[in-house]
């Protein structure tokens, strides 16, 4: 789990500056190199992924003007936020 989140990091870091450019701020949901979701509402955004996803690694990230996020894993389920 935590190698797919480290992989997924990557991805978006290398996709940043056209995610931003994209999507404008907010929160994305990427898997396997793809935004799956998006929303301004982190708890909205979240619960979708759980209910589509469920506990499938997601990276779910805030898309700020800085790539590098660090990354923590929380919860009994491991859900894994950006901050």
């Amino acid at each position: 789990r935590h190698k797919k989140i480290q992989e997924e990091s990557a991805r978006f870091q290398a996709q940043h500056a056209d995610l931003l450019a994209q999507y404008g701020g907010g929160y994305l949901a990427m898997l396997d190199g793809h935004v799956v979701d998006h929303d301004n509402d982190l708890p909205l955004l979240h619960a979708r992924i759980r209910a589509k996803y469920g506990d499938e690694p997601i990276l779910i990230t805030p898309l700020t003007t800085n790539p590098t996020q660090t990354f923590r894993v929380l919860g009994a389920r491991r859900t894994v936020v950006s901050s």
